[in-house]
């Protein structure tokens, strides 16, 4: 039995990790090695293609987009968020009715995955999240990371923290993917959570290093 366990976790790590980059070339060297395992891979541990990915792709998941905005920021890089139906995060967000889901799209490509966990109506319309009174989000990252991409993450290490008037969170669910989010005043989720390639996150984990730094706002 261990043997049958510890087999199906390699493959999933050797899917998850082809699904995060999908580049022809590891794409080939990869089934190869699970074709000499001689190994039965079942679809579902290949996850879902999400970061990285164009619209056409995504929109095999998550159905067609509902809204798009595009921006460009302060030194002329245009961006491009789409929503989506928040459906797939209602199995695992009950408590949460009125999240919402959007991804960030640079150079036609799904930079980061935001799901922004309303818990009512006049939150949504107000654009405040209540913090949680615990100030952590462990549970909600690893939910939403299996929401997004389709398994239950590999870690969940702290990376950095920047804190003063906002706590700024990031933390490695691995296979180089980061969740980050900020606290306001102690009082309010900004902005939601999110989902980021960060290579600091890439195994093998042992090397992650958390740093934490003090913010021009103070302590």
């Amino acid at each position: 039995m261990s043997s049958t366990i510890d087999a199906q976790s390699v493959i999933h790590d050797a899917w998850a990790r082809l699904r995060l980059y999908c580049r022809s070339g590891i794409w080939v060297v990869g089934i190869g090695v699970l074709l000499v395992m001689g190994l039965n891979v079942q679809p579902a541990l290949a996850g879902r293609y999400v970061l990285n990915q164009n619209p056409t792709t995504i929109e095999r998941s998550f159905g067609h987009y509902w809204t798009k905005l595009t921006q460009t920021d302060g030194k002329g890089e245009k961006s491009i968020t789409y929503t989506y139906s928040p459906a797939p995060l209602q199995h695992f967000f009950p408590d949460r009715p009125f999240a919402t889901l959007s991804m960030t799209y640079v150079n036609g490509r799904v930079h980061s995955v935001t799901m922004r966990p309303y818990r009512t109506a006049q939150e949504k319309r107000d654009d405040t999240i209540e913090a949680d009174k615990t100030g952590t989000y462990q549970a909600m990252e690893t939910q939403l990371f299996e929401a997004i991409f389709g398994y239950r993450p590999p870690i969940y290490k702290p990376l950095y923290l920047n804190y003063g008037s906002f706590y700024s969170y990031i933390n490695c669910l691995g296979n180089g993917v980061a969740s980050s989010y900020s606290i306001l005043l102690g009082a309010h989720l900004d902005e939601g959570i999110t989902l980021t390639y960060n290579p600091a996150c890439e195994p093998p984990y042992d090397r992650i290093q958390y740093t934490e730094e003090k913010g021009p706002s103070g302590g």
